[in-house]
This record gives C-alpha cells, structure tokens and sequence, in this order.
C-alpha cells in the first residue's frame, strides 16, 4: 500500500505549481468556505472531497513555504465511507468490483529528500468481554521504511465512524504531536522529529474511502531567528564563497570592542561573523558565539545587513537582534583603521566594533 500511495503523492506534489505554493502574509493561512480551497485539485466549495472508487490511493497536496520550520496544520475531516455494519465498493484496474470495511485514510508531509512521513488513521472494533468497542488507530510511518514508528488507538472522545473529528498536527525540531477529538482535542500521538525539512502537505484516501476536509489553517510557530536561513548554512559553500573575496569587506569578522549603554543594549554573545556580498549590498552572517536564544541561531544565518550611504565607506544596517527581530533605526556602520568596522545604535547609546580576520578564521572559530 505504501509504495501505491508514494507513487500516488509524488504524482500530486509534482503536479504542483507555483501558484499552489502557500506564502502567508501572516502566520495563518486558512483555506475555509470563506477563502476558498484552491489550489488543492479535489476542492469544492465545502471543502476537499476525495472519493475513491479505484484500486489504486488518491491523493491532494500542496506546498508549505520554504521559511517554515516550526508549524502547526489543524483541520476537520469526515470518513464517509465508515460505518460498523457495511462495507464500501470500488473497481479495481481489471474491472473487478471489491468490497472493504472501513477504509483507512491518511494525512501527510512530504520532506525535501522525498522522504514522506504518514499518519494513517482506520477505525477499528476493540473487542472487550462482553462485545467490542469502537475505535480509532492512528499510525506513523516513513514511506522510506516499512516499520511502523508508533501507534496508537482513541476510543473516547472522538467519533469512530462516518462523524467529524478535529484533528491538530503540530511540528517542531523535537517532537510531532497530534490531537484530535470531535468536541475538544485530546492529545493522540507524540513522536520524535525525523530530521527532515517538511515542504508540503495533504491527504490520502485509500480504495473505497470517501473523505471530506474542511476547515484548515496552518500556523506558522518558526521563532523568528531560523527566518534569517541561506545558502550559507552549508559551511562548505561559504568558505569556497570567500576564498576569493570581491573586495576588502568580504570575509571573517568578530566582536572586537563595544561600549554599551546596557540598560537600553546588550549584546547577546560574542559573536563571530562573515560579510558576504550579494549585489550592491552586504549580508552580516552568523558564525558563532551566541549566548542568549543560543539554539535558535545555526552558521549561516543573516545576523545583519549593510546597505552603502552616498559617503565612502559609510552604510546604513539592519542588525537582527537575539531573537531575529530587526534593528535598523538610524544605525550606521563606517569603515576603520586596522580593518574595522564601527557600528552605531545611536538611540541606544551604545557603539559595537568588528575586525576583520584572516581567511582561515572559519576554521579558527570552531563552528
């Protein structure tokens, strides 16, 4: 079934294009009744319905935006082709009709490496002394592996057959928990994240399941700091980047000095630095040294900008603080002796100092 519902996906997700990427100009996206369900190829004015009478699974998917790395996708959705005492019908390749009870369907994120990771959800009779009981298994698994991560069975709290449930996925660097519930959500599932970077979303049904959902929003939970990503962060990149420098700003930089007014500013590490150029301007890349939001900050993220003033060696900055929130009023950076570089937070009271190292300070520094 995986390698069905693989080929299926891989079919969707590069059926994909550009206009199906989601790029929020919030945190939450939501495709609703309101807003719509494009561009998900089964939308409808309800929401998305995928019935599938073939033999072969059915998927929908769509995008996520590259900046996303902490997110959380909350929706509702309804097996239709679910109740305890009948089973459901689709034709095969061959023409063949077939019978099944209580299809299974899924909800999955597709990773950059092609890596899927699915939650299969099929509800289930859990038999007890007297008869059985109702009850949903919810089931994790990669696509690359025929192990199954964890699973688990609900059988309160949410309805077991053709009802609607809310269902909640929330994904971090850590951990991937889910919840679900048909009044509130209770916590279902947790797994250790996978180290992938998740880039899309969507649902799977298999033959003979019938799903509707509706209602979902994805929520952006990134901390601010991991938005300053690049190409940088492959450190190999960066340093055949500055193996040969444009010119004499190019290249390895660290705290040198500050005066600090530290009620008003304080640095949040002793930091060190590389300065690329991209075009006209400069980027200010973190390598090292950060203390405060420590976690938050891998090399090669933008810690700042320098963009040229009409005077020699003189520019505008935009400094990205300890939790990537940008600085910028009227602070200036000018060129030194001994290769420096003076930065002044005027309306902080304060005036930082980089120098300029050799071209092995990559090495030098450890990252």
């Amino acid at each position: 079934m995986i390698s069905r519902l693989l080929l299926s996906l891989l079919t969707i997700i590069s059926a994909c294009s550009i206009e199906a990427r989601i790029v929020p100009d919030s945190k939450r996206v939501h495709f609703n009744t309101g807003r719509g369900y494009s561009p998900f190829q089964y939308a409808t004015s309800s929401g998305i319905d995928i019935h599938n009478q073939t033999g072969a699974d059915i998927s929908d998917g769509i995008h996520l935006p590259d900046s996303l790395s902490d997110f959380s996708i909350s929706f509702r959705a309804t097996n239709i082709s679910c109740h305890p005492s009948k089973r459901f019908t689709y034709t095969d390749s061959k023409g063949s009709r077939h019978h099944r009870a209580n299809p299974e369907w899924s909800f999955w994120l597709s990773s950059q490496n092609s890596d899927t990771l699915f939650f299969t959800i099929k509800s289930e009779d859990i038999p007890d002394p007297i008869s059985s009981m109702p009850a949903i298994r919810v089931s994790a698994r990669l696509s690359c592996s025929s192990d199954m991560i964890a699973s688990q069975i609900i059988k309160g709290g949410v309805d077991c057959h053709s009802g609607t449930n809310s269902w909640d996925i929330s994904v971090s660097s850590q951990t991937i928990c889910i919840s679900a519930g048909n009044h509130t959500l209770i916590p279902v599932l947790d797994i250790t994240s996978p180290a992938l970077k998740f880039v899309g979303f969507g649902f799977t049904a298999s033959p003979a399941a019938h799903i509707l959902v509706s209602d979902i929003t994805v929520t952006d939970n990134t901390p601010v700091a991991k938005r300053q990503s690049t190409e940088y962060e492959d450190i190999e990149k960066l340093k055949t980047r500055l193996e040969n420098p444009q010119d004499s700003i190019e290249g390895y930089w660290t705290l040198f000095d500050r005066t600090l007014e530290e009620t008003l500013l304080q640095m949040g590490g002793d930091y060190r630095l590389a300065i690329i150029k991209e075009g006209d301007k400069y980027l200010i890349l973190y390598l090292s040294g950060a203390k405060t939001n420590a976690s938050a900050w891998k090399p090669g993220m933008i810690k700042g900008r320098l963009i040229p003033d009409p005077f020699p060696e003189t520019y505008s900055v935009v400094w990205y603080d300890s939790e990537g929130n940008p600085l910028s009023k009227d602070i200036k950076a000018q060129l030194g002796e001994g290769s420096t570089l003076l930065i002044q937070f005027p309306y902080q009271s304060s005036v930082v100092r980089l120098r300029k190292h050799a071209i092995n300070g990559l090495n030098t520094y450890e990252i």
